[in-house]
């Protein structure tokens, strides 16, 4: 893609970019470690032979990496086995690189992005113009109070003239400043422009979702309202219902009136199992 290769040092740059906080502060701490214990068993040989160099405590360890990290090297400790110059050479050349990646990460960090430049030369382009018609209105006025001594005969003084010049290189110098392009050929009319056809499209798209949701919304109110009526109407059959089959029970009392005189009336509410619906018979 764009004639880039993604090798790994594509990865570490992306990666620096995207994350540079904590990939720096994951370097930093794993090359503490492995520097420290590095210095400190290769100096383990001067402490057998009675020679004291200060790399017995971890502390003392940490500080000398640090300091070589940090290319200070205030010299307290310093390393006397080869193997322990060697190693303190390496973390040297790894403090630079390290201390180079914070100093990019903060340059990066401090640094405007594209839109805050944009941001930023509209404000000066406004700056200027509002520099630009204050100075307009001074040349305008010195420009009028030099006809009107000269209307009414008046002899124009040296310094009138002056002032008169000086405001109006002035106002040219602001001028050709405001209407310079920057960026790339940056312009305020045309960054307004686009601005507000940014803001317009935005608008257009707000518009088509917000009448995709009261569709949505209408569509759910016609469902809710539908189902109410499914609601009411099975309630209606259900109350249509209830006099049939007190009916069918009134008939069916009388059904077994006719074949037992003797049939208490309490059976006619007390539903008991001499009941049958005229269906069964």
């Amino acid at each position: 893609m764009y004639d880039v290769g993604i090798h790994y040092l594509f990865c570490i740059k992306a990666t620096i970019m995207m994350n540079p906080i904590k990939l720096i502060s994951l370097s930093v701490g794993i090359s503490l470690f492995i520097f420290c214990y590095a210095i400190h068993i290769s100096e383990q040989a001067t402490s057998r032979i009675g020679q004291v160099r200060g790399f017995e405590s971890y502390a003392n360890v940490l500080w000398n990496v640090i300091e070589t990290m940090t290319t200070v090297g205030y010299g307290e400790y310093t390393a006397s086995t080869f193997i322990g110059r060697v190693v303190t050479f390496f973390t040297g050349l790894w403090g630079v690189l390290t201390v180079s990646m914070i100093t990019a990460a903060l340059t990066n960090f401090l640094s405007m992005g594209i839109l805050e430049l944009r941001a930023y030369m509209i404000i000066q382009k406004l700056r200027l113009r509002k520099e630009m018609e204050k100075k307009a209105a001074i040349t305008a006025s010195l420009t009028a109070k030099m006809a009107r001594k000269a209307s009414q005969g008046e002899k124009l003084s040296y310094l009138d003239i002056v002032e008169l010049r000086n405001s109006t290189k002035e106002f040219r110098a602001i001028k050709r400043l405001y209407r310079a392009p920057d960026l790339e050929g940056f312009t305020l009319n045309e960054e307004m422009m686009r601005e507000f056809s940014f803001f317009r499209s935005e608008l257009s798209d707000l518009q088509w979702r917000q009448k995709k949701l009261n569709d949505s919304i209408q569509q759910l109110v016609d469902e809710a309202e539908e189902l109410e009526e499914q609601s009411l109407a099975q309630k209606e059959q259900q109350e249509n219902a209830k006099p049939n089959i007190n009916n069918n029970r009134v008939l069916e009392y009388k059904f077994w009136k006719d074949w037992h005189p003797n049939l208490p009336p309490v059976l006619e509410s007390s539903h008991s199992s001499l009941e049958l619906s005229l269906i069964h018979i």
